[in-house]
């Protein structure tokens, strides 16, 4: 949806998405620090890519652009929305095997 708003709007949106994902990669670092350095490190690793998306969206976008704040707050409210419908919905893929694909 927020592509149809043009090119300016989805550098907008991955910018305000990357920031979302960065902070729940730090929350997840710091939950795995104590737990699993293996697991952790994947995360500080995930993170390295996630702040490079998160730049060079950051470059490309006109946050002076008159609607891109709007642009942002939907991106982020949407970002927020999946991640409940997620875990309060428990939304999971089907496995293997029961899924109707393979049966």
């Amino acid at each position: 949806m927020i592509g149809l708003l043009g090119r300016n709007a989805i550098w907008i949106s991955t910018a305000s998405i990357e920031n979302i994902v960065n902070k729940e990669l730090d929350e997840a670092a710091i939950f795995f620090k104590e737990k699993d350095m293996e697991i952790h490190h994947a995360v500080l690793d995930i993170q390295k890519d996630e702040i490079h998306h998160q730049k060079i969206a950051s470059e490309y976008a006109d946050f002076n652009y008159p609607i891109a704040k709007m642009i942002a707050k939907f991106a982020q409210q949407c970002a927020y929305l999946a991640k409940f419908l997620a875990i309060h919905l428990k939304i999971s893929l089907p496995s293997k095997k029961n899924s109707p694909l393979t049966d």
